[in-house]
């Protein structure tokens, strides 16, 4: 009953928390692209150090984030140095508020995958947590009232599940 009962309490607090907007992949390139100025021919480089939403860019390569930081006077050469763009997952809140290797965060992944992840209501938690990660991030960074409020809730909700 006790087990029970902390699941839908668990459940409840985490779609509340953490279910308010869609999340992307960060696409990040660091990278030199090349091009010709439209009238003169000359060439230039423009430096790309910097990541975009993965729906704003659309493929994450090296020749799409070219395109995106161009302007209307130069042409893209379809040539670059450097080492290219790739897709980078959010940080887990959690651990961003406690560390990576804390016990209190390994009791956590230990309920995640012991108990939320045997069932189809609690695989789907899970995937609502991790698809919303960087807003919870953006959330939790903006707002120390509720860093400080779910912090809370998470260290008397632990203790329950913590190990046997």
């Amino acid at each position: 009953m006790k087990k029970n009962l902390l699941f839908l309490v668990v459940s409840f607090t985490s779609v509340l928390f953490f279910s308010s907007t869609g999340f992307t992949t960060e696409c990040c390139c660091t990278i030199t692209c090349t091009y010709e100025r439209a009238l003169g021919g000359s060439t230039t480089t423009i430096d790309v150090n910097q990541c975009w939403e993965s729906s704003e860019i659309g493929s994450c390569d090296p020749d799409t984030a070219c395109l995106k930081v161009k302007n209307a006077w130069l042409t893209y050469t379809n040539e670059w140095s450097g080492t290219g763009c790739y897709e980078q997952e959010p940080i887990c809140p959690l651990s961003l508020m406690y560390g990576n290797d804390t016990p209190k965060l390994e009791n956590l992944r230990t309920f995640r995958d012991n108990t939320l992840a045997k069932s189809v209501i609690g695989r789907k938690i899970i995937q609502i947590y991790y698809s919303n990660a960087a807003s919870i991030n953006a959330a939790l960074e903006r707002s120390p009232g509720l860093r400080t409020a779910a912090k809370w809730a998470l260290d008397m909700i632990e203790p329950m599940i913590g190990k046997k």
